[in-house]
């Protein structure tokens, strides 16, 4: 990981960044400008990681800013996959977030999700689907 790279968007920094996060959100296949643009003034935070200076995958957090952020949206390219970038993305959506709690929750679909958070450094709680960042 010793060329990677991750950016952190704050909500005031939205919109000088605009063009580079529709382009992360695009790029995964959420949708279009317009979606984009309506999805992004409910996110806290964005962040966007780079490998060797390509576009790696992002994440972004969601929530009231004060009390509670969930971590949603959390996508590597395939390519880019098993360098420890989602858990530097999940870290960094974690540690950049100014709430009380960060939460995500692993969707059941998905049960390999259970131990790339926990790898991550999140901790299980309310049953097998709720993860928080240890660390607030």
């Amino acid at each position: 990981m010793k060329n990677m790279e991750v950016k952190i968007f704050r909500k005031d920094q939205f919109d000088q960044n605009m063009d580079e996060i529709i382009s992360a959100i695009k790029f995964f296949g959420y949708g279009d400008e317009d979606w984009c643009r309506k999805i992004i003034p409910g996110s806290q935070l964005f962040a966007l990681a780079y490998n060797n200076g390509e576009f790696a995958g992002f994440g972004r957090t969601v929530g009231d800013g004060i009390r509670f952020s969930y971590i949603v949206d959390l996508n590597v390219r395939k390519s880019h996959q098993h360098q420890g970038i989602g858990t530097k993305l999940a870290q960094e959506l974690a540690e950049n977030s100014k709430t009380t709690f960060i939460e995500l929750t692993n969707d059941p679909q998905f049960p390999w999700l259970k131990d790339f958070y926990l790898k991550a450094g999140f901790k299980l709680s309310e049953g097998e689907h709720v993860f928080k960042w240890p660390h607030k």
